[in-house]
């Protein structure tokens, strides 16, 4: 933060027309350093000096334009104007955001092969974030051809200047081989860089190696450390496998109200291996609250259809676990009332002809699913007879002795339909 004597240094410089100063004094006011913070006054100072032709000027100018700041509203094309402006004078940090600006087609028209060109220039003097874009360019093979060996290039040598998603990036390369030779080692050593500096997936990756004892030495409450640190940021992967931990008191003591908590908020970013969980704790009664068995089923299903939805087959391994769910939890009337057992459907269901409780997406689940479906139908059937006679019995039992004696004859009818029965 410059002193008061700097400070009015500087405004004089800039009022007599200095660019140098009027930028510094502008990113002063960007920043609300030494003054107080103003948009509208920064973006002033940067158009005199901008206009004196000062790159970084031009370059701030620009990003200004691009994010609505001091300005009355975003302008993708004014932004344009002024990266191109310090672009032609060699600025790499406007370099680097023209080429954005191609690659995403904002302000210009799209061109990803003059975005990969401009990513080069910006990155080979040094730009750290022009870097890892080009790495992103050759993994994905956009505006190039995908070049894995390229991409680790220049992630390294972004990850080398502490870019904490270069390093996360890097640290992938290394555990999965590509565009490198295979390296637990190096993977654990950036991914645990990148944690240092908060990455989410890093300090996930972490907590893996922690938990399989392979790149660190195997520690299960370090590995819930990194695992809770990642889920909360938001991390749907550490959310899942904290959850996890609880169930299992892996690393931590068993808590399945812990365990719910973190699974239903990787269930509610979508999470399916996350509502199957959710819903067979919910299920089981292991919860102190209460539940509500109907939803919790409807969950299950629910991640079922997801995968299906998502893989377009009925043999990935969250629909069979799921379906497994439902099945264990099939002598629960909440259950297989609320959807189909067989394949976890929810709608235009039919009632079991038998014991008019469960339901079914057709004749097809009917049938492959009556072996286990048997004995709950039986037990069901038989209870609701017992209540039935209760009913009519009691029911009988108010009315005259006429009509108590003509119980078990035909005109017993009569009375169960006056009745209600």
């Amino acid at each position: 933060m410059p002193s008061r004597q700097e400070m009015r240094q500087l405004q004089h410089a800039a009022g007599l027309g200095d660019a140098g100063s009027q930028r510094t004094l502008a990113l002063c006011f960007l920043e609300g350093d030494g003054v107080e913070l103003d948009f509208h006054e920064a973006v002033r100072l940067l158009s005199l000096a901008a206009g004196q032709g000062d790159a970084l000027a031009e370059a701030t100018l620009g990003r200004c334009h691009r994010d609505g700041e001091g300005v009355e509203q975003e302008d993708w094309f004014k932004a344009v104007y002024w990266f191109r402006r310090a672009a032609a004078q060699g600025d790499a940090g406007a370099i680097h955001d023209l080429a954005l600006c191609f690659l995403t087609g904002s302000g210009i028209a799209r061109n990803e092969t003059e975005a990969v060109r401009l990513f080069h220039l910006a990155a080979e003097q040094g730009h750290v974030n022009a870097q890892n874009s080009l790495g992103i360019c050759y993994s994905e093979g956009d505006g190039c051809e995908q070049d894995y060996r390229k991409a680790a290039h220049w992630w390294q040598l972004a990850a080398e200047q502490g870019l904490v998603v270069a390093q996360s990036s890097l640290a992938r390369c290394y555990l999965t081989g590509e565009g490198v030779l295979y390296d637990l080692d190096k993977a654990t050593h950036w991914s645990r860089l990148a944690a240092e500096q908060g990455a989410a997936i890093a300090q996930f990756n972490v907590g893996i190696a922690y938990s399989s004892g392979e790149g660190m030495p195997k520690d299960d409450f370090e590995a819930v450390c990194c695992f809770r640190l990642a889920a909360a940021q938001g991390d749907i992967e550490g959310q899942y496998t904290l959850g996890h931990c609880y169930i299992h008191g892996r690393g931590v003591s068993q808590d399945y109200d812990e365990a719910a908590r973190w699974l239903r908020l990787a269930a509610d970013q979508g999470d399916a291996r996350a509502a199957v969980n959710l819903g067979h704790l919910l299920l089981s009664g292991a919860l102190a609250e209460q539940t509500d068995l109907a939803a919790a089923a409807r969950l299950v299903a629910g991640a079922a259809q997801q995968e299906e939805q998502e893989d377009g087959h009925q043999d990935g391994k969250v629909y069979k676990t799921a379906l497994q769910v439902l099945r264990y939890h099939m002598d629960k009337k909440e259950v297989v009332s609320a959807c189909c057992a067989g394949c976890g459907a929810t709608r235009k269901l039919l009632w079991c002809s038998k014991c008019h409780s469960a339901r079914f997406c057709g004749a097809a689940c009917m049938k492959r699913m009556w072996p286990e479906h048997k004995g709950s139908c039986k037990r069901w059937r038989a209870a609701d007879g017992e209540a039935a006679s209760s009913s009519h019995g009691q029911c009988l039992a108010t009315h005259t002795p006429q009509a108590q004696q003509v119980v078990g004859s035909d005109s017993s009818r009569r009375w169960r339909r006056s009745c209600g029965q």
